[in-house]
C-alpha cells in the first residue's frame, strides 16, 4: 500500500511540478523472434529517458542488480540510452543514472557498475532460458524463499 502510495502520489507531484514532462505507467511491447515481452515502467519523459520508481525503507548505497536489469531491459525495448532508478526510502531518495555499460549515483557521480549490457540476443536468451526453465533465481532470489530447503532448483541449502 506504502508503494502504491507513494508512486501516486509522486505522479501527481511530478505532473504538477516537474521540470520535464513524463508519461506514467507506460506498457511497452517488443518481438524477440517468437517471443513478444511486454512490460510496464513506472515513467519516461519526454527525452525518452526510462523512470523506475523503488519505495524502500532506506535507500542502498548501490542500485540492486535486478532493478539495474529492469531499467536496461526497458532501455531495449524502447531503444533509448539512458534511465533512472529512484529510490524512495523514509526520510531520503537517492537517484542512479543507468546507462549501457555504467550506473552512476547522481548525487556523487560514483560508478558501480561497469559490466553490464542488454541487447536483443540477451534478452532472447533469457526469455528462452525462461521458457526452457533453466533460468532459475538469476537475482539469487532463493536466499529469500521459504521453500530454499526443500526446493530442486535452490542454490541456497
Amino acid at each position: 500500500i506504502r508503494g502504491i502510495a507513494l508512486h501516486e502520489g509522486l505522479e501527481t507531484l511530478l505532473t504538477m511540478y516537474g521540470e520535464k514532462k513524463i508519461e506514467f505507467e507506460k506498457e511497452v511491447r517488443k518481438q524477440y523472434d517468437n517471443f513478444t515481452l511486454i512490460g510496464r515502467l513506472d515513467g519516461i519523459t519526454e527525452d525518452n529517458i526510462v523512470v523506475e520508481f523503488k519505495t524502500v525503507y532506506k535507500p542502498p548505497d548501490h542500485p540492486y542488480e535486478e532493478h539495474v536489469f529492469q531499467v536496461l531491459i526497458y532501455m531495449n525495448m524502447l531503444n533509448t540510452t539512458k534511465g533512472v532508478i529512484v529510490y524512495i526510502g523514509n526520510n531520503e531518495m537517492k537517484e542512479f543514472i543507468v546507462e549501457d555499460g555504467k550506473v552512476t549515483e547522481l548525487e556523487t557521480g560514483q560508478i558501480f557498475f561497469s559490466q553490464y549490457h542488454v541487447d536483443d540476443e540477451w534478452i532472447k536468451k533469457q526469455i528462452e532460458n525462461y521458457k526452457t526453465r533453466t533460468l532459475i533465481a538469476p537475482f539469487d532470489e532463493c536466499k529469500f524463499c521459504e521453500l530454499k530447503k526443500t526446493c530442486q532448483f535452490s542454490k541456497v541449502r
